[in-house]
This record gives C-alpha cells, structure tokens and sequence, in this order.
C-alpha cells in the first residue's frame, strides 16, 4: 500500500483511535524489544498517525471557532479551550 493511501485510510479514522495507535507505537517503542528496521518503521507510522491526528484536532479547532456562540470566529483562548475539553 502506498504512503497515499495510507493516508487515506488514517483520515477515515476518528482521533481517538489515532490516539490510540499512536500510544501503542510509543509503548512498543519505549519498551525497546524491537530489533532496529522494526522499530524504525515504527517510528514512521507514528510520526504518520501524529501528522493526520494534528491535521483532525485543526480541523476540529476550526469548526470550534465557527461554532463559538458569540458568532465570531477568532481563536478560542486557554480557558475556553479547557472548558472545551472538560465537556467530553
């Protein structure tokens, strides 16, 4: 399977399943039991699922901002975001 589509396979999954893979990818990688090529292509595949979980949480950002009921549509600050957060 090409990087593409991939790719395009990770954009069909919600953020927290990519969250998910990417903390199992971190825990196989801290446990360093994997030989080198292996945890080298691990390495990739999460440095991949990161890219489309940073590419979801901006998209989700932006619709956050448009959604804001004041009707503007700057950035969300700190505490707004906390309480974002705290909702789920």
């Amino acid at each position: 399977m090409s990087k593409k589509n991939k790719t395009d396979d990770l954009q069909n999954e919600s953020f927290e399943n990519l969250m998910g893979r990417i903390e199992t990818v971190v825990q196989s990688l801290e446990k360093g039991e994997l030989p080198l090529e292996d945890s080298l292509k691990a390495y990739e595949s999460g440095i991949q699922l990161i890219n489309v979980a940073q590419q979801k949480l901006g998209q989700m950002e932006t619709r956050i901002e448009k959604l804001k009921s004041d009707g503007t549509t700057t950035a969300l600050n700190n505490e707004e975001m906390a309480a974002v957060h705290s909702e789920d």
